[in-house]
């Protein structure tokens, strides 16, 4: 008979498109200013944060042009949203985002 049984292990698999989409948010997640960008969305006593906010918070350490790549590749990751209102942007952490990313890697799930 040459149809097997998977294994434990390959229930679990990552397809590769699976894999390197993890890939590509494990990269935006490898840098430290964006896990503390994350950390500081994540402990703001307000739902949102402007990108001023995001500066200051970081204890202008980061231009403010730094802190909005920093903002793009997060939300490319699908780890932050952000909205405009006027002239500024408004950040919110994307928990759904963050819960597919421990689940993928805790059971192999797909993004």
């Amino acid at each position: 008979m040459t149809d097997s049984l998977p294994t434990p292990y390959s229930m679990y698999a990552l397809a590769r498109h699976d894999a390197e989409r993890l890939a590509s948010v494990l990269r935006a997640l490898a840098d430290p200013a964006r896990l503390q960008i994350l950390n500081h969305l994540y402990t703001w006593p307000h739902l949102t944060m402007r990108t001023a906010d995001i500066v200051e918070a970081m204890g202008n350490r980061l231009t403010q042009p730094t802190i909005s790549h920093h903002m793009t590749v997060l939300v490319e990751a699908g780890l932050v949203r952000r909205r405009r209102d006027g002239r500024e942007m408004h950040h919110t952490l994307n928990t759904s985002g963050m819960e597919d990313v421990a689940q993928a890697l805790s059971a192999g799930n797909p993004l």
